[in-house]
């Protein structure tokens, strides 16, 4: 699906109500990206039957939007116009602002193709989970004018940041691609009974928090012990070198 990567908002995801004559309703969740509150829209609703292989595109205009503290936007949009449609995707083409600023129009940034995520087996999402937080999807990656961030956020090449998480290219490129992940493994910087203990996959996000905060506070205990043993280890050794020069002394 072509993105431009300038766009204000981006879609997070979506879920399809269909009833006996057909008719499907979408309740779809938006992420504003821009910092500044949104006071209209205008974008092309694509739905799709994938048994059919039906669809149609439908143009609105949205208003009045209810926005959440945290930049999410919830709209409801309905189709009768293909049966029975299993697929979503919004074309945004205008956005206007609240303050009163320049209105976003589609094409004013640099334009990708950005396709589906690749699905990560469940150890290796859940290790991802650990290392990168409850929100990691994919491994990162850095492409040719473009660098995808752990967060599954494609971003223009000379962008310092994530537009959606805010995370640091620089670090998102060294930590979380996939031969670093498998790296970190090996030296032993991820606790593997941490991660087989519950599957992530499909666990609310909000779980998921918990989930990683008491996996992190295990291995912060873990990693106290390990120093604790090792002074131990390293005053004992001292005390011995200690006697032994004592005893040579006499």
């Amino acid at each position: 699906m072509k993105v431009d990567l300038s766009c204000p908002l981006e879609m997070r995801g979506y879920e399809l109500i269909h009833d006996d004559a057909g008719h499907t309703r979408a309740l779809v969740r938006l992420s504003n990206l821009s910092g500044r509150r949104i006071a209209a829209l205008e974008a092309v609703a694509d739905w799709s039957a994938q048994a059919s292989g039906a669809a149609a595109a439908r143009p609105f205009r949205a208003e009045r939007l209810a926005e959440n503290a945290d930049g999410c936007i919830t709209l409801s949009l309905s189709s009768d116009s293909v049966w029975g449609a299993d697929r979503l995707a919004l074309h945004f083409s205008r956005v206007r602002f609240v303050d009163g600023s320049a209105d976003w129009r589609a094409g004013s940034g640099q334009v990708v193709d950005v396709g589906e995520a690749p699905v990560l087996p469940g150890e290796e999402r859940n290790i991802l989970d650990f290392l990168a937080g409850p929100d990691a999807q994919r491994y990162a990656e850095m492409g040719i004018d473009t660098w995808i961030c752990v967060c599954g956020r494609t971003n223009e090449r000379d962008r310092k940041y994530c537009v959606r998480c805010g995370r640091v290219r620089e670090e998102v490129l060294s930590k979380y691609t996939k031969s670093a992940v498998e790296m970190a493994r090996a030296h032993g910087a991820v606790d593997e009974s941490a991660i087989r203990e519950v599957p992530l996959d499909d666990t609310p996000l909000d779980v998921r928090k918990k989930q990683q905060l008491s996996r992190r506070k295990r291995m912060r205990c873990q990693h106290a012990r390990r120093l604790l043993l090792l002074k131990t280890a390293f005053g004992m050794t001292a005390l011995a070198m200690l006697l032994a020069a004592l005893t040579m002394v006499r």
